[in-house]
């Protein structure tokens, strides 16, 4: 008799059941509030970061430009001729500035050759026996902007400027007020990124990074001792570093496919408020598994123990098991409702 207690209190149905269930539930959760977590170890991931790294275009930023001035260093060429020219070149681009000087050209666009894209720094291409470049300005003292080259000549410079979002500096303070590190990794030059990183409040601003200068940033972090890393980006080239990370996060509506397919989790609305969400659901859902874990075994070991002694009966046994099993099953379910400030 005592043997069939025994049996009846170690049945493991609590924590086969209510583990899994608290993980969906806070999968449930995440994605009630846009987050597209794919599998409950991303969402545990989550839980354990403490550094979250940053793109700044189409991430912190809108990602749509607006073109503030057009410069010609050719007299034989007027302002629209080098945006014609230069999105000759962007016409089979998908960065965000690329797309933002493409609406910007009224007029039809020709076929290039030996057109080649070069991650981190533009593009090139041949044109009526002409070879141009079209890439990101190398100066300091200027904001955003895109150079033209003709035959290893500059010929133009096109300006323009990027809005920050409005959700990106509450973003950045709800993670810093939960202690996680926060990092901008940009492309764009340093005096760029520090007056970005300034704005909003990020700890650490890094610029002038190229897609493998950021892959390293993120190998070496992840090196440090009891650091665990987020990157959030929404371009091709960031697909590395979100494969990199610890959690990639990568953005729904105006991220690459490449981007989305490299990420763990999926921002549907590109609101990098999400993030901290996102961390704090996995850290009640973390909270809840373990409460029904910790539940489970003390009663159970409580009751196997009085079973031992020869104290409970059936009854109580059926308890330990069934109704420990109902109690975790109902505080796994509050993972689903539970909702962040």
């Amino acid at each position: 008799y005592r043997g069939l207690i025994f049996l009846v209190i170690s049945c493991p149905c609590a924590f086969a059941i209510s583990v899994p269930l608290s993980y969906f539930s806070g999968l449930g959760n995440a994605s009630k509030n846009g987050i597209l977590i794919k599998g409950s170890n991303y969402l545990d991931a989550c839980a354990k970061l403490n550094v979250v790294a940053f793109d700044k275009t189409g991430t912190l930023t809108t990602g749509v430009f607006k073109t503030d001035k057009i410069e010609s260093f050719d007299e034989n060429r007027s302002q629209e001729d080098i945006l014609w020219l230069t999105c000759l070149g962007e016409q089979n681009s998908l960065h965000p500035v690329a797309k933002s000087i493409l609406a910007e050209n009224t007029k039809q666009l020709q076929e290039v050759q030996n057109f080649k894209e070069i991650a981190g720094k533009g593009v090139e291409f041949e044109y009526q026996n002409a070879k141009y470049f079209v890439g990101r300005a190398e100066a300091e003292n200027c904001g955003t902007s895109v150079v033209l080259f003709e035959n290893e000549k500059k010929i133009g410079q096109i300006y323009l400027s990027d809005a920050i979002k409005d959700s990106t500096k509450p973003a950045i303070a709800n993670l810093k007020s939960m202690g996680i590190k926060t990092v901008l990794l940009s492309g764009d030059n340093e005096k760029v990124a520090q007056k970005v990183g300034a704005n909003v409040g990020i700890d650490t601003s890094l610029g002038k990074l190229l897609p493998e200068d950021k892959y390293h940033w993120i190998e070496h972090e992840k090196g440090k001792k009891g650091s665990f890393v987020g990157y959030v980006g929404d371009g091709i080239n960031d697909a590395p570093s979100l494969m990199l990370a610890d959690v990639g996060i990568s953005m729904g509506i105006n991220g690459s496919q490449a981007s989305i397919e490299a990420s763990d989790v999926v921002l549907v609305d590109d609101n990098p408020q999400k993030v901290a969400t996102a961390i704090k659901i996995s850290k009640y859902t973390r909270k809840i598994v373990w409460q029904n874990i910790g539940v489970s075994a003390i009663v159970k070991a409580t009751f196997l123990i009085l079973g031992a002694l020869g104290v409970t009966g059936m009854l109580y046994a059926v308890f330990a098991d069934v109704g420990v099993t109902l109690l975790a099953v109902l505080n796994s379910m509050r993972a689903l409702y539970y909702k962040t400030n």
